[in-house]
């Protein structure tokens, strides 16, 4: 019978059997079935963990566990890592482990898992801190303790020119008090750490760059246009963005080269530092199909800037751009502007070497009043279309004339108003200052451009368009060579100027010092009326001032009759040299 029943056994199927096992167990073939497809297996929650020496054990979890299953635990190196029957790992000396783990399914099968295991010595590491800090800002130094509670000191040295103040048990805020290079030391855990700060002048949070600095908090480097050639672009946004979150504060461009393909902008209250030595360069190659580079380099405007147009003279505010001994923005030959202003108060640019121009401007100004650039280069250039690209261009934001086109103005034409350019220098340029389109019945107003010098400008130096009440006065003009007899090159020139003052300035090689006539736009703007000059008595006496040597004229010309440039309209008046 045994033998009879054991051949049965065998010959049956394999559905068989399951039907006869399942039964016997109380489970039937469906339950047994969508137990075994359905069910999700076992996994560890975390697959790998750190612990400390002498510190917290780590006790495993497993997700989708079933409520039968059993579970077995052993280590790789108890020495390390030892593991009781609850699955509770326990640190021992420093090393690495592995905690195998096997789950048992009844009815299902049997599953192997591993939690690998680095066990360290106790240690801390500071997470958040800074090498730049402003004389009225601060900083909290962030540290973080692991495998360990024990005490944290901080020390300063350099206390005439920052101060400490512990924050919590862990931090500590630094604050800057004057201009010098402080270092401040963390102990703790027999371990110190120093950091050199150096206390800038100004105001709110300091980021210095180097060349071999990531973005902030590691931000954009996972975008896929994020390359060599786009590298310094995203960093330098980045820690722009985060002193608009901010609200202000500082960047340091440190020694080194910096090549930007897009456009960097600025948010109010916010100083761009330049350090001697450090250039940054425009390139028109992001290396990716993804990201086209643009023809800015520098905005006025935040990058979290909404929908809201600007007007009249609410945009950014309070932006300084300096520089100090070599420190340059090289436009590299790109055709690109270094700087737009648009709606602008209180910019200051200031002892930077503005180099290599192609067709647009170094600084683009519209709508910005109290604007400060002083003792800067502005230097170089290729031939443009026109031939009168300006270094520095005032203008209005004017859909009529097409002189500004970003999206975050309304479009108002406010014009300029209390800007100082002053102690510049201007070198082989087309186009020092000026404007070349006007809005009707708008005037740039207090524009004062003293005490600069400017050198083999061929076109025209400085031209007035549209300037009320502006001031001319105590620069140094020279042409070495003066072109063919064929062009006509006119230092000082007077479209539609309101009470102007020309005066205390010298003259050499050119073709007439001061020219004034009326003007009409032509192509965009050509529908404003033609604008004419309004000068006075006092004007032309101021003019008389005026040093000229060498010129071919050894007189100013001033167009007597609105819309006549004929030489009856014509008054010449000589200098009293």
């Amino acid at each position: 019978m045994k033998k009879k029943k054991l051949k049965l056994i065998t010959g049956l199927s394999v559905l068989t059997l399951v039907i006869i096992l399942t039964a016997l167990s109380g489970v039937t073939v469906a339950q047994a079935a969508s137990k075994k497809s359905k069910e999700p297996e076992p996994t560890l929650r975390k697959e790998s963990v750190t612990l400390y020496v002498g510190w917290e054990p780590y006790e495993i979890f497993i997700d989708d566990l079933d409520e039968e299953a059993t579970v077995t635990y052993k280590s790789t190196a108890p020495e390390v890592a030892s593991v009781d029957e609850e699955g509770v790992v326990y640190p021992g000396k420093k090393g690495t482990a592995t905690i195998k783990v096997t789950v048992k399914v009844p009815g299902v099968g049997k599953y192997k898992l591993k939690l690998a295991v680095k066990v360290k010595k106790p240690d801390y590491t500071v997470t958040d801190y800074t090498d730049a800090i402003t004389t009225n800002g601060s900083y909290i130094f962030t540290l973080k303790r692991h495998g360990y509670d024990g005490e944290v000191s901080w020390f300063l040295r350099g206390s005439q020119f920052a101060n400490i103040e512990a924050v919590g048990a862990t931090d500590c805020i630094i604050r800057g008090k004057a201009v010098g290079d402080v270092t401040l030391s963390v102990t703790s855990n027999n371990k110190t750490t120093f950091f050199d700060i150096h206390v800038y002048e100004g105001t709110g949070t300091a980021f210095r760059i180097t060349e071999q600095k990531d973005p902030y908090n590691g931000n954009y480097m996972t975008r896929g246009d994020y390359n060599k050639y786009t590298r310094d672009y995203y960093v330098v946004r980045s820690y722009l963005e985060r002193l608009a979150s901010l609200g202000g504060g500082m960047l340091i461009f440190s020694k080194g080269t910096y090549t930007i393909t897009n456009t960097l902008c600025i948010p109010s209250n916010t100083t761009i530092l330049i350090e001697d030595g450090a250039r940054i360069v425009k390139t028109d190659y992001t290396g990716s199909n993804w990201l086209n580079a643009t023809q800015s380099l520098f905005q006025t405007v935040s990058y979290f800037h909404t929908t809201n147009k600007f007007t009249e003279y609410n945009g950014e505010h309070d932006i300084t751009i300096k520089g100090e001994g070599s420190a340059c923005i090289d436009l590299n030959f790109v055709k690109c502007t270094a700087l737009v202003a648009c709606h602008c108060e209180r910019l200051y640019v200031e002892g930077v070497a503005f180099k290599n121009l192609n067709s647009l401007h170094f600084i683009e100004l519209d709508a910005s009043r109290d604007v400060h650039i002083t003792n800067n280069l502005f230097s170089g250039c290729v031939e443009s279309p026109t031939q009168r690209k300006e270094a520095i261009n005032l203008d209005t934001p004017d859909v009529n004339t097409g002189g500004f086109s970003q999206d975050w103005t309304s479009y108002d034409c406010t014009p300029d108003l209390d800007v100082w350019i002053t102690g510049n220098v201007f070198e082989n340029l087309e186009t020092a200052i000026g404007t070349h389109k006007y809005t009707e019945g708008k005037y740039h107003t207090n524009i004062f451009i003293e005490f600069n010098t400017f050198v083999d400008v061929t076109s025209y130096v400085i031209r007035m368009m549209n300037w009320k009440d502006s001031v001319i006065s105590g620069n140094y003009f020279l042409l070495n060579d003066l072109p063919e007899d064929t062009k006509t090159v006119n230092a000082v020139v007077l479209n539609g100027a309101i009470n102007p003052t020309v005066t205390a300035n010298y003259f050499r090689n050119f073709t007439t010092a001061i020219t004034a006539a009326h003007w009409k736009n032509k192509g965009l703007g050509k529908e404003y009326e033609e604008t004419d000059n309004d000068i006075k008595a006092s004007n032309i006496r101021a003019m008389r001032k005026n040093e000229v040597v060498d010129c071919v004229n050894d007189y100013f010309e001033v167009y007597r009759m609105f819309g006549d440039t004929s030489e009856e309209s014509l008054m010449t008046y000589k200098f009293y040299n």
